[in-house]
Protein backbone atom coordinates (compact mmCIF):
# COMPACT_ATOMS: atom_id res chain seq x y z
CA UNK A 1 0.00 0.00 0.00
CA UNK A 2 2.98 2.58 0.96
CA UNK A 3 4.49 1.79 -2.56
CA UNK A 4 1.43 2.87 -4.68
CA UNK A 5 0.70 5.98 -2.65
CA UNK A 6 4.09 6.92 -2.74
CA UNK A 7 4.27 6.68 -6.79
CA UNK A 8 0.54 8.63 -6.84
CA UNK A 9 2.47 11.47 -5.11
CA UNK A 10 5.49 11.28 -7.54
CA UNK A 11 3.13 11.09 -10.60
CA UNK A 12 1.53 14.19 -9.24
CA UNK A 13 4.49 15.91 -8.61
CA UNK A 14 5.67 15.02 -11.50
CA UNK A 15 2.56 16.23 -13.77
CA UNK A 16 3.43 19.70 -13.82
CA UNK A 17 7.07 19.10 -15.17
CA UNK A 18 5.40 16.89 -17.75
CA UNK A 19 3.29 19.94 -18.90
CA UNK A 20 6.11 22.11 -18.25
CA UNK A 21 8.47 19.96 -21.50
CA UNK A 22 5.26 20.00 -23.42
CA UNK A 23 4.66 23.24 -23.68
CA UNK A 24 7.98 23.98 -24.28
CA UNK A 25 8.66 21.68 -27.20
CA UNK A 26 5.49 23.19 -28.33
CA UNK A 27 6.68 26.84 -28.70
CA UNK A 28 10.00 24.91 -29.90
CA UNK A 29 9.13 23.33 -33.01
CA UNK A 30 6.36 26.51 -33.79
CA UNK A 31 9.23 29.13 -33.57
CA UNK A 32 11.70 27.62 -35.17
CA UNK A 33 9.50 25.71 -37.56
CA UNK A 34 11.15 22.36 -37.32
CA UNK A 35 8.56 20.05 -39.41
CA UNK A 36 10.51 21.49 -42.07
CA UNK A 37 14.18 21.00 -40.78
CA UNK A 38 16.26 18.64 -41.60
CA UNK A 39 18.18 17.35 -38.38
CA UNK A 40 20.76 15.52 -39.97
CA UNK A 41 21.83 18.87 -41.70
CA UNK A 42 23.21 21.45 -39.50
CA UNK A 43 21.01 23.97 -38.62
CA UNK A 44 23.90 26.63 -38.97
CA UNK A 45 26.53 26.39 -41.26
CA UNK A 46 28.87 29.43 -39.98
CA UNK A 47 31.27 30.89 -38.17
CA UNK A 48 32.16 29.49 -34.74
CA UNK A 49 29.59 26.41 -35.49
CA UNK A 50 32.23 25.05 -38.09
CA UNK A 51 34.50 24.73 -35.60
CA UNK A 52 31.78 23.18 -32.87
CA UNK A 53 31.00 21.01 -35.93
CA UNK A 54 34.67 19.82 -36.11
CA UNK A 55 34.65 18.75 -32.19
CA UNK A 56 31.60 17.05 -32.43
CA UNK A 57 32.81 15.23 -35.51
CA UNK A 58 36.13 14.39 -33.99
CA UNK A 59 34.17 13.38 -30.57
CA UNK A 60 32.39 10.50 -32.62
CA UNK A 61 35.28 9.23 -34.59
CA UNK A 62 37.80 9.48 -31.75
CA UNK A 63 38.05 8.59 -28.10
CA UNK A 64 37.90 12.44 -26.54
CA UNK A 65 37.58 15.52 -28.34
CA UNK A 66 40.85 16.05 -27.48
CA UNK A 67 42.87 14.27 -29.95
CA UNK A 68 41.50 13.84 -33.71
CA UNK A 69 44.06 11.18 -35.53
CA UNK A 70 42.05 12.29 -38.93
CA UNK A 71 43.08 16.38 -38.70
CA UNK A 72 46.55 17.34 -37.69
CA UNK A 73 50.13 17.44 -40.33
CA UNK A 74 52.33 15.08 -39.08
CA UNK A 75 50.25 13.10 -36.43
CA UNK A 76 47.04 13.68 -35.08
CA UNK A 77 45.02 17.47 -33.75
CA UNK A 78 46.02 17.85 -30.32
CA UNK A 79 43.44 20.20 -28.44
CA UNK A 80 44.86 20.04 -25.30
CA UNK A 81 46.08 23.74 -24.97
CA UNK A 82 43.16 25.29 -26.45
CA UNK A 83 40.73 26.86 -23.66
CA UNK A 84 37.68 24.58 -23.29
CA UNK A 85 35.28 25.64 -20.09
CA UNK A 86 33.73 22.71 -19.50
CA UNK A 87 34.18 18.81 -20.68
CA UNK A 88 30.62 17.93 -19.11
CA UNK A 89 28.94 19.37 -22.50
CA UNK A 90 31.37 16.75 -24.41
CA UNK A 91 30.29 14.02 -22.00
CA UNK A 92 26.87 14.76 -22.96
CA UNK A 93 27.52 14.88 -26.81
CA UNK A 94 29.56 11.92 -26.82
CA UNK A 95 26.96 10.12 -24.48
CA UNK A 96 24.36 11.18 -27.63
CA UNK A 97 26.71 9.72 -30.21
CA UNK A 98 25.94 6.32 -28.83
CA UNK A 99 22.59 6.65 -30.77
CA UNK A 100 23.74 8.23 -33.39
CA UNK A 101 27.18 8.63 -35.35
CA UNK A 102 25.94 11.50 -37.15
CA UNK A 103 27.49 14.81 -36.06
CA UNK A 104 25.30 17.11 -37.58
CA UNK A 105 22.30 15.37 -35.67
CA UNK A 106 24.33 15.06 -32.71
CA UNK A 107 24.78 18.36 -32.50
CA UNK A 108 21.16 19.55 -33.65
CA UNK A 109 19.87 16.98 -31.19
CA UNK A 110 21.91 18.55 -28.03
CA UNK A 111 21.27 22.15 -28.74
CA UNK A 112 17.34 21.30 -29.21
CA UNK A 113 17.37 19.28 -25.96
CA UNK A 114 18.68 22.48 -24.01
CA UNK A 115 15.65 24.04 -24.44
CA UNK A 116 13.65 21.62 -22.35
CA UNK A 117 16.39 21.18 -20.00
CA UNK A 118 16.42 24.88 -19.48
CA UNK A 119 12.48 25.28 -19.08
CA UNK A 120 12.95 22.32 -16.33
CA UNK A 121 15.66 23.83 -14.48
CA UNK A 122 14.25 27.06 -14.08
CA UNK A 123 11.01 25.36 -13.38
CA UNK A 124 12.44 23.74 -10.49
CA UNK A 125 13.97 26.83 -9.27
CA UNK A 126 11.14 28.86 -9.30
CA UNK A 127 8.89 26.09 -7.25
CA UNK A 128 11.80 26.18 -4.54
CA UNK A 129 11.22 29.48 -4.23
CA UNK A 130 8.00 28.65 -3.70
CA UNK A 131 6.53 30.51 -6.42
CA UNK A 132 3.09 29.12 -7.85
CA UNK A 133 2.75 26.85 -10.89
CA UNK A 134 1.63 29.52 -13.14
CA UNK A 135 3.89 32.35 -13.29
CA UNK A 136 6.67 29.64 -12.71
CA UNK A 137 5.63 27.89 -16.01
CA UNK A 138 5.77 31.53 -17.71
CA UNK A 139 8.98 32.28 -16.11
CA UNK A 140 10.92 29.17 -16.94
CA UNK A 141 9.40 29.27 -20.64
CA UNK A 142 11.11 32.80 -21.25
CA UNK A 143 13.89 32.23 -19.24
CA UNK A 144 14.35 29.01 -21.96
CA UNK A 145 13.67 31.21 -24.98
CA UNK A 146 15.73 34.28 -24.25
CA UNK A 147 17.45 35.62 -27.48
CA UNK A 148 21.17 34.76 -25.69
CA UNK A 149 20.17 31.09 -26.06
CA UNK A 150 19.71 31.10 -29.59
CA UNK A 151 22.56 33.56 -29.70
CA UNK A 152 25.04 31.88 -28.00
CA UNK A 153 23.52 28.24 -28.28
CA UNK A 154 23.64 28.14 -32.25
CA UNK A 155 25.40 31.02 -33.90
CA UNK A 156 22.28 33.44 -35.46
CA UNK A 157 20.01 30.60 -35.70
CA UNK A 158 16.80 31.81 -37.61
CA UNK A 159 13.57 29.94 -38.41
CA UNK A 160 13.90 27.04 -40.91
CA UNK A 161 12.59 28.47 -43.89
Amino acid sequence: MRVAAILRISAGVLWPYVGAVLACMAVLIGSLKLWKADLHVPLVYTGDQLGVQMWVKGLIDNPWYLHNRFLGFPGQMEMEDYPVSDSFHFLFLKAISLASKDSAFVLNFYFLLTFPLTTLSALMVFRRFQVSYGPGLVGSLLFAFTPYHFFRGIYSCRPIS
